[in-house]
Parts: C-alpha cells; sequence; structure tokens
C-alpha cells in the first residue's frame, strides 16, 4: 500500500506536470472583444496583443468592426489592447472563452510617437521639441494628392504656385531654401530658385508628416532654419497583408490614382505602391487661349522596400522613381496666327537608400542609412508651325543635381536623467547641365554633431546641442543650440529654444549661367555664407475631459540672418540678374493653436500665426528699414454623424496681405499681394464593415483663382498666370478601398 500511495503520488505528479506544459504549449481559439468604457460601443482597428507566460508565440491581431478579434491563446497570457485616443489595457488572463474588454478614453499625452530630430521614437508630448503631425488618416478629409495639398491649412506656412518652379512655401517668414525637407530622414535635392517643387512629393505611400517650426541646424545642417519638415512612409509593422486603393476625380479636369501594398511574414517584410496623375489644364478666362494659367501635365511615381529584422537587428532597402511632364502652350503670332513657342517641363527623380539598426533599449542604439538620389529636368522648346502642321525642337536645356548622403546616429540611456546622441553627418551634391557655368559645380557638407539630455526632476529638461562641419567651399561656423522643456504641471508645457545657423550658396546660387531673349541669369561662385541667429518659444495648456481634450498653444519666433543671399537686377535696359549678399535680415512672429477633441465624435482647431520681415539692403541701396506684417488665419472641422456612420470636413484658411521687398537697379520695392480666403468641404461614408469608403465634396468653394498685385501701392501688371493662387472651384469624387489580412501560418 506504501508504495502503491508512492507511485500514485508520482504518476499523479507527472500527470499534473506534462497536463499543465500540454495546456501552455496548446492552441485554443479566443475572443476579444473592445468597447469603450463610456458608451459601450464596439471600438474597430483596436491593436490586441496575446503574450503567452510559458510556452508558445506571441499573438498581434486587429479589431474588425464590431470591436472582436479572435486570436490563438496558449494558456496563461499577458492580455496588451491600445488604440490612439485610449489608455492602454492590460492584463493576465487564462480563458479561451470571450473576454470583453473596456477601454478608457485618453488624456493629452496620448499623441503617438515622432522621430524627427530624435534618435530613434519619442513619445510628442515628451519630445523636446515642438512636432506636430498629420496624421494621413486624420486628414483625408483634404483630398490630398500631394505635400502643398497636404500643408494648405497650415497656417504657420504660407504656400504659393508657380507656374514654372512648382509649389513653394514660406515658414515663419523665410522662404522654402530655408525649410529641410526630408524623406525618411534622408533630404531631398533639387532645389529650382532656392526652392523644393512640393508638388512633386506625392502623398499615396505616406504614414504621416511630422513639422518642427523652428531650427534643427544642430542635428540636420545647412538650411534647417526655419524648420524641418519629415514626410514618413509607410512600412508593415505585423505580420499580415494589407493592401490599399484609391481612385479620384475633380471637374477641372484632373484624374489621380494610387495603390500600395504590404506584406510581413516573421523577419521578412516587403512592400510596394504605384501612384498616376492627370491634369488638363485650366484657365478663368472666357476669352479661348492657348496658354493656361495652370498648365496641363501628368506625374506617375513607383517605390518598394524590403525589410529583414532579426533580434535586435534590422536592415532595409528602399527605391523610389518619379516622373512629371508638364506642357506650356504659347499663344499664337504672326500675321495670321501661324506660329507658336511651346516648352515643356520634364523632371525625373531617382532615390535609394539602404539603412540599418540596432536597437538595444536602455543601453546603445545605432542607426545609420546611405542614400544616393538623383534630380533631372529637361527644358524643350519647340516651334510649331500651323499652316503646315509642323513642329521643330529649336532649343533644349538640362540640368541635374546628384546627391549622396549618409548618416551614422548612436545613441545611449545612461540613466532616467541623462541621455545622449552623437552621429556624422555626409553630404555631397553635384549640378550639371547646360546652364551650368564650367559644365558642373560640386559643393560637400561633412559633418559631426551630439546633443545632451539632462533632466533636473520631473519638471525642467535641458538640451545641449553642437555641430562641427567642414564644407568643401566655406569656413563653415562651430554651430550650436539649447533647447529647453520645462513643465510646472504634468498639462502645463513650455518649450524654449535657441540655435545657430549657417547655410552656404545652393549650387544654383553658383553655378546658374541662364540667358534666354531678353532675360539672364548668372551665379556668383563669390557669394558668401549665410550665417544666422533664431529663437523659438512655444507654452502648451492641455485638460483631458470625459470624452476628449481641449489644449491651447501660445508661441513665437525671431530669426537674424545675415549675408543673406538675394536675386537682384543688375542693368537698366535689360532683364539682367545675379546674386549678391545683402546686409541683414530678419522675422518675427507669434501665434497660438486651440484644439478640441471629442474622439470619435470631433476633431476642432482654430491656428494664428502673424508675422513681421525687416529688411537692411546695406548703405549702397534705399529701403525703410522697419517691419511690414501679415497674419494668417485657419480652421478645421471633422464631426461624425454616428448614425448614418458619416464624416463631414471643413477647411478654411485666410490668407493676410504678403508684403515682399524686391532690389532692382539699386532700387528697393515693397511689392505686396492681396489678402484672400479659401474654403473646402466634403463628406465621406464607409461601406463593406470599413473596407470601401467614398468621399465627395467641393474644393476652393469661394471660387477664388487670382489676387490683386500692388508695387510701392501702385497696381503690378503682370504676365498672364504669375498671379494666379488656385484654379477655380472644383467639385470632386473619391473611392478608397482598403483590405488587411493576417497572415497564418
Amino acid at each position: 500500500k506504501h508504495l502503491d500511495s508512492k507511485m500514485y503520488k508520482f504518476l499523479l505528479s507527472v500527470f499534473l506536470f506534462w497536463g499543465t506544459v500540454f495546456f501552455a504549449a496548446a492552441q485554443y481559439k479566443t475572443t476579444v472583444q473592445v468597447v469603450d468604457s463610456a458608451t459601450g460601443k464596439p471600438i474597430a482597428a483596436a491593436y490586441v496583443q496575446l503574450k503567452p507566460l510559458f510556452k508558445g508565440k506571441k499573438e498581434l491581431e486587429v479589431t474588425a468592426g464590431n470591436g472582436e478579434a479572435v486570436l490563438n491563446v496558449y494558456g496563461k497570457s499577458e492580455l496588451t489592447v491600445s488604440f490612439l485616443g485610449y489608455e492602454s489595457f492590460r492584463d493576465t488572463i487564462t480563458k479561451i472563452n470571450k473576454v470583453v474588454v473596456k477601454l478608457k478614453r485618453g488624456t493629452w499625452k496620448m499623441k503617438g510617437v515622432v522621430v524627427t530630430g530624435h534618435a530613434g521614437p519619442v513619445k510628442a508630448d515628451k519630445s523636446i521639441y515642438n512636432v506636430k503631425v498629420l496624421d494621413m488618416k486624420q486628414e483625408e478629409g483634404k483630398a490630398a494628392t500631394d505635400l502643398y495639398q497636404m500643408l494648405s491649412a497650415e497656417s504657420n506656412i504660407r504656400l504659393r504656385p508657380d507656374a514654372f518652379t512648382g509649389g513653394k512655401m514660406t515658414m515663419q517668414g523665410l522662404s522654402g531654401e530655408y525649410v529641410k525637407v526630408l524623406i525618411d530622414g534622408v533630404p531631398v535635392t533639387g532645389r529650382l530658385d532656392g526652392n523644393i517643387d512640393i508638388t512633386q512629393i506625392n502623398m499615396n505611400d505616406v504614414d504621416h508628416i511630422e513639422i518642427v517650426e523652428g531650427p534643427l541646424s544642430v542635428v540636420y545642417g545647412s538650411g534647417a532654419l526655419a524648420g524641418t519638415i519629415n514626410i514618413i512612409t509607410k512600412e508593415k509593422k505585423s505580420d499580415g497583408t494589407v493592401l490599399s486603393i484609391n481612385a479620384q476625380g475633380e471637374t477641372v479636369g484632373l484624374l489621380y490614382g494610387d495603390f500600395s501594398l504590404g506584406f510581413k511574414k516573421r523577419r521578412h517584410g516587403f512592400g510596394i505602391a504605384g501612384m498616376g496623375y492627370g491634369f488638363n489644364g485650366w484657365d478663368d478666362s472666357d476669352t479661348l487661349y492657348r496658354a493656361q494659367q495652370w498648365n496641363p501635365g501628368n506625374k506617375f511615381s513607383g517605390s518598394g522596400y524590403y525589410v529583414y529584422s532579426v533580434g535586435k537587428i534590422k536592415l532595409k532597402a528602399s527605391t523610389m522613381i518619379f516622373h512629371e511632364g508638364i506642357l506650356d502652350r504659347g499663344e499664337p503670332f504672326g500675321d495670321r496666327n501661324q506660329s507658336a513657342f511651346d516648352r515643356n517641363y520634364i523632371t525625373d527623380r531617382k532615390d535609394f537608400k539602404a539603412e540599418a539598426t540596432f536597437s538595444d533599449p536602455g543601453r546603445l542604439s545605432i542607426n545609420g542609412f546611405v542614400a544616393y538620389n538623383i534630380y533631372d529636368r529637361l527644358n524643350e522648346t519647340t516651334f510649331l508651325n500651323f499652316d503646315d502642321n509642323t513642329s521643330t525642337l529649336t532649343n533644349v536645356d538640362s540640368s541635374r543635381f546628384d546627391q549622396v548622403s549618409s548618416r551614422l546616429l548612436f545613441s545611449s540611456v545612461i540613466n532616467e536623467k541623462f541621455t545622449w546622441m552623437a552621429g556624422f553627418d555626409i553630404l555631397w551634391e553635384k549640378y550639371s547641365g547646360d546652364r551650368v557655368l564650367g559644365g558642373a559645380g560640386d559643393i560637400g557638407d561633412y559633418a559631426l554633431f551630439a546633443t545632451l539630455n539632462y533632466a533636473f526632476g520631473e519638471k525642467l529638461k535641458v538640451q545641449p546641442g553642437f555641430r562641427g562641419m567642414y564644407n568643401t567651399r566655406y569656413k563653415a561656423p562651430f554651430i550650436y543650440s539649447a533647447n529647453l522643456l520645462y513643465s510646472p504641471l504634468k498639462t502645463w508645457q513650455n518649450r524654449f529654444s535657441f540655435s545657430r545657423g549657417f547655410k552656404s550658396p545652393d549650387l544654383k546660387q553658383l553655378f546658374l549661367d541662364f540667358h534666354i531673349s531678353n532675360l539672364s541669369i548668372t551665379g556668383n561662385p563669390d557669394l558668401v555664407a549665410e550665417d544666422s541667429y533664431n529663437i523659438n518659444f512655444n507654452s502648451t495648456i492641455s485638460h483631458s475631459m470625459h470624452k476628449g481634450f481641449l489644449s491651447f498653444s501660445a508661441r513665437a519666433f525671431y530669426n537674424e540672418i545675415n549675408n543673406k543671399i538675394e536675386l537682384v537686377r543688375i542693368t537698366e535696359n535689360a532683364m539682367a540678374y545675379t546674386y549678391i549678399n545683402i546686409d541683414k535680415i530678419k522675422t518675427a512672429g507669434y501665434g497660438a493653436d486651440l484644439r478640441l477633441s471629442n474622439q470619435p465624435l470631433y476633431r476642432l482647431s482654430f491656428s494664428w500665426t502673424t508675422t513681421g520681415l525687416w529688411n537692411n539692403f546695406g548703405g549702397s541701396y534705399s529701403a525703410p528699414v522697419k517691419y511690414t506684417w501679415y497674419t494668417d488665419f485657419s480652421t478645421t472641422l471633422n464631426y461624425r454623424f454616428v448614425k448614418p456612420g458619416m464624416d463631414i470636413f471643413v477647411n478654411y484658411r485666410f490668407n493676410g496681405k504678403m508684403p515682399q521687398y524686391i532690389l532692382e537697379n539699386k532700387v528697393v520695392s515693397l511689392f505686396e499681394r492681396d489678402r484672400y480666403n479659401m474654403l473646402d468641404v466634403s463628406v465621406a461614408k464607409t461601406f463593406c464593415g470599413g473596407s470601401l469608403k467614398i468621399m465627395a465634396g467641393v474644393k476652393n468653394i469661394l471660387n477664388v483663382t487670382n489676387v490683386d498685385q500692388t508695387l510701392d501701392g501702385n497696381e503690378y501688371v503682370s504676365l498672364r498666370g504669375t498671379d494666379a493662387v488656385a484654379y477655380g472651384r472644383s467639385c470632386f469624387l473619391k473611392i478608397s478601398y482598403g483590405i488587411s489580412k493576417k497572415q497564418n501560418d
């Protein structure tokens, strides 16, 4: 009996042990339903993760329209549920039947993460920089196809179309040459007249956009003074497949379509995307002109990436190609209007990038990339004879930018108070073509930089930074910055920054050699590099409510640029221009932002910015030395009608009278573009459980096309189209289809 009792206990122990192991390793199905704790309504697209505590693999799923997700469960597991705008849920479960999770509304601090200016992802409210995030899903009401349209409602950014150089922008009163435009951290090349054509940056494969007002010169070098715009592309993060297709048409003669496909399984992931765009051109005149204010054109792009991840290491290779063709039709001339000149502007971009990341949270993280970017622009002039229906190519003007960039970044968390980041940058550009002095020119910039972040308790963080540079053409100064984040309360944050900046002349300012008809623009190899200083301040107060949050921000800035480079007219009788250094310019401004949200019912925002411009052209020029001011205001409203399941989007912007000083023949004139208003409205409804969405709306409801211009108080008469700000009122229809499928083993 004694032996039988021992044997019985032994067999029972073995049975319980293997039963526990078997239960831990066995695969069962469980249903997790996620609902709003206040309303009890299901939450779709929430992330649900099950992590086994014994044996088995981690499971990740996204909830469907009914708030449910079905996962494999391997016995006792840790359950984590998260969704934007709600507090995360975490608990240990042993059930293999249905589990209901009630999520509570989140607070203002739950803003997601940002990467611009940091070594890795950082919570937006913890960033020492004031970063604004434009999420493509939240901004879908704009029906934007390119970066120009995406930025249309930002009061701190003034946009202006140009028939020859595309979409330009101004930030903090400074032109686009002082704004660093990045795609996944890589600088965009191909500046025309100092500006990146932001209409060429399409939105089909973009996840979100991060905007930093003020300088990031320490981190990104020359040109990052007024601000930095970083476009973050899509990448599949969890196992499975996701497909998105969009088609859009507008009554002004515009057709647009795109697709993106992402796939990930374990260590491997890849994605491809494509876009096509066609525009017939538009003119607001009743007279039948051959030339149009808005030229017809087409765009095509394709991109792809491959990712391999293992442990703490991630390797990624990506590429993108882009093509744009614009036709500028000329007006007929001759005694019978039998002839005309047409100009074709053809742009091709090719981008290649390889990057590697080693991440060991709490210790050392390393991130590096190498990128090669090519920008080709071809201008073809064709003579047309309508009598015999012939065309003759009379002139070809080509230009090309080659850019090689590389960055290696190290970062580490020493303790809860002290973190650091250090790295080096390599940026080399070559400009070649038919309109280049000597046929080609190049410039290189090599830099070492570092930032140190120290926390004095929970309320104060200080981050000094420096950048040492070697420029192949100019003696670069030592760049430094100081950032401060002071939070006297959890709901009150104050950010202050001071920075010194440096900007070398761009390649066209140095080497351009353009001569056509009576117009001549010549580069100046003797230009002096610009030196600048910047101060930024932002104070944000937020208040959490039961169903949403309210935040108010006040901001101010000051920029001072010495040896500012300007394009000036140098002769009395001919249109001959060159680039020179003027004495100094300053910009200053202030503004405020108000945001109110009640997810998922509505999001409402107001934004206002007043900017002042000050110029000193030096003793050789007659110019008023005073500030001239202009004000911009914008508001957006997204409202959801729950019962019909319909969303309405309203975007309004007021553009104040825009001043600009023009320097010709040593005479300074004040050029002003009159104020105008823009209003867009759209509605959207989903079908098929959220897979299909149809959106319709009206852009430019107020039908604003041209604005008045004055020069020293007198009406300014310009060439047709140069004062155009938008094509006319346009109705649009957009159809979107998307599916997401979890990968099963």
